[in-house]
């Protein structure tokens, strides 16, 4: 499922930004609004891509997300799913993109990258979601 990605700036999750701790997209309200009828929405994949990447003590992990909610607070995640990577050779080599498939569960949707290990630190170009 790799390949090239226009981002759709009606889907943007992040912008450039570089994660060092467990975090949302940086988009201005935080989420994206899918609307009332996110549950007509088909397949998408969220896409993040990655620049340099940490794993200088081989301990650091990855989990790039894509959350719903029908909060705009995400006090309650309605579904989630993930793609974890833990190594540089898990990173597509051509375009370092990471591909997060899911399915619209909520109203709003976020990106959310959670990191773990000694040095963790990642750079986010940009972060969307793109229909299938």
């Amino acid at each position: 499922m790799k390949g090239s990605f226009i981002p759709d700036n009606d889907l943007l999750l992040a912008s450039a930004q570089t994660v060092t701790s467990s975090a949302a997209g940086n988009v201005s309200a935080g989420y994206v609004d899918l609307g009332a009828d996110y549950a007509n929405w088909p397949s998408m994949v969220g896409v993040f891509e990655v620049g340099t990447t940490d794993f200088a003590n081989a301990d650091e992990t990855y989990e790039y997300k894509i959350q719903f909610s029908n909060a705009t607070n995400f006090a309650t995640i309605e579904g989630e799913y993930s793609q974890t990577v833990s190594s540089q050779t898990e990173l597509d080599p051509n375009n370092s993109t990471v591909l997060v498939p899911a399915r619209a569960t909520g109203q709003y949707a976020r990106a959310f990258i959670t990191v773990a290990g000694t040095s963790p630190s990642t750079v986010v170009s940009v972060a969307s979601l793109n229909k299938e």
